[in-house]
C-alpha cells in the first residue's frame, strides 16, 4: 500500500521550478529534487526559465518540460504556465518551487504520506527555514510579513497564517478555482495575494512534518551589488503599493517599506533607497 501511494504521487504530480539567471543543473532545487527520492522513481518536472537566454536541458533521468521567457515575467507567470502544462498532462497536483530550495532524501515521500492521511485537504506545505530561522508559515500584519514560532504538523487554517510559494503542494482543482497567480505580482506579494484568494475558497491546509531549507535573496543584500539590491527594492516598493491598492484589508505602506529602506540605506550607505520609499508613500 505504501509503495502504491508513493508511486501514485509521482504519477499525479508536476514539479514546477521557476529559475532566473541560473543553470538548470546548478539549481539547488533541481539538484535536490533529483536526489530526494529513496528509489529511482522518475518525476515530471516543468522548468520555467526567466533568464535572458534559453539553455539546453541537463542529461538526467527525469522527464523535463522547458519554457523560456526572456522578459523575466516572474514566478507568478511561471506557476500559471506550469498549471497549464499540468492540465495538458492530466495531473492532479502541482508542487511549486523556486531555484533555491533544498530537499533531503525521502522528503518528497512525506507529501504522499500527508495526502493519504488527509484525503479531503487540497493544500500541503512544509516548514521553511532560512539563515535567520523560520520563514514559513508566517503572519501578515498591516501588509507586512511577520515571522512566527513554529506550528505543530497537522491540519491548519490559512489566515491567520500564510505560506511562501516554494514547497507548496496544491491540487490542480484548487489552483484553478482560485484563479491561479496574479501576474501583476511577478515576485513580491505573489504568495500573500494568492493565499488570500485561495483561502476564500478553502482555508484548510496541512503543515507537513518536514523542513525545507530556502535561500532568501533579501538576506544576501550585503553581498549583492548596489544596483541589484536597488532594482529589487524598487520592484518591491511598486508591488507593495499595488498590494495596498488591490487589498481590501488594512495595509500600512509605511511599516511595509520604510524598515527595509532604512536597513538598505545603512548597508549600502546610499540615500536613494529612502528616496524611493518616500516617493512610493507620498506619490
Amino acid at each position: 500500500m505504501y509503495t502504491d501511494t508513493i508511486s501514485q504521487f509521482y504519477e499525479d504530480t508536476l514539479f514546477i521550478i521557476v529559475i532566473y539567471n541560473c543553470e538548470i543543473s546548478q539549481s539547488e532545487t533541481f539538484q535536490s529534487l533529483c536526489k530526494s527520492t529513496s528509489s529511482q522513481r522518475s518525476k515530471d518536472i516543468f522548468i520555467y526559465d526567466n533568464s535572458p537566454f534559453p539553455q539546453p536541458m541537463p542529461q538526467h533521468g527525469e522527464t523535463i518540460y522547458y519554457h523560456h521567457n526572456s522578459l523575466n515575467a516572474g514566478v507568478s507567470a511561471g506557476y500559471n504556465k506550469g498549471f497549464e502544462k499540468a492540465k495538458e498532462l492530466g495531473k492532479r497536483w502541482l508542487l511549486l518551487l523556486d531555484q533555491d530550495s533544498l530537499f533531503d532524501v525521502g522528503n518528497l515521500e512525506k507529501y504522499a504520506e500527508s495526502i493519504a492521511l488527509h484525503p479531503d485537504i487540497r493544500a500541503f506545505a512544509p516548514l521553511i527555514k532560512s539563515e535567520r530561522g523560520l520563514l514559513s508559515p508566517f503572519k501578515v500584519v498591516g501588509g507586512k510579513g511577520i515571522r512566527i514560532k513554529a506550528r505543530q504538523p497537522g491540519a491548519h487554517f490559512f489566515r491567520p497564517v500564510h505560506v511562501i510559494n516554494s514547497g507548496l503542494l496544491i491540487a490542480c482543482s484548487l489552483f484553478e478555482a482560485a484563479g491561479g497567480y496574479n501576474e501583476l505580482f511577478p515576485l513580491d506579494f505573489s504568495d500573500v495575494a494568492f493565499i488570500k484568494r485561495l483561502s476564500a475558497i478553502d482555508r484548510r491546509f496541512v503543515l507537513i512534518d518536514m523542513t525545507l531549507i530556502h535561500s532568501l535573496s533579501s538576506e544576501n543584500d550585503r553581498h549583492s551589488s548596489t544596483k541589484q539590491v536597488f532594482d529589487r527594492f524598487d520592484k518591491f516598493c511598486k508591488a507593495a503599493k499595488l498590494f495596498k491598492k488591490t487589498n481590501k484589508e488594512l495595509v500600512i505602506l509605511g511599516i511595509v517599506i520604510l524598515p527595509r529602506a532604512i536597513k538598505l540605506t545603512l548597508i549600502k550607505k546610499e540615500v536613494r533607497f529612502l528616496v524611493v520609499a518616500l516617493r512610493t508613500l507620498f506619490n
